[in-house]
């Protein structure tokens, strides 16, 4: 073997070695890039489940118990109540006019 041949030889090896060597390094990222948006991915499921549970119903009461909605909610129910009773008057007028009128045989 003559000396270029083991030049070439020992340039080759280096050049693998240190391609090799490139490859690990970026398997080894990409394996913690992956690791890291596992966790994270883990994270945004707990997250997305403690707000389907618990953070929607605390988000929802924080906003009815608020002193400004309170008072707009008791005034919505106050006036659909209201209504409610003017139905039912009104119902009830109509149907004693039937009955007044003679309709009702009963």
């Amino acid at each position: 073997m003559n000396h270029d041949s083991m030049q070439n030889r020992v340039t080759i090896t280096t050049e693998v070695t240190a391609r090799t060597a490139e490859a690990k390094a970026r398997a080894r990222e990409a394996t913690e890039a992956r690791d890291c948006l596992t966790s994270s991915l883990e994270q945004l499921k707990v997250d997305r489940d403690w707000m389907r549970y618990h953070g929607i119903g605390h988000i929802v009461g924080t906003i009815l118990d608020a002193p400004e909605n309170a008072t707009a909610v008791e005034e919505l129910k106050l006036r659909a109540r209201e209504a409610g009773f003017k139905a039912g008057y009104n119902r009830c007028i109509s149907d004693m006019n039937l009955l007044f009128q003679g309709k009702f045989t009963d």
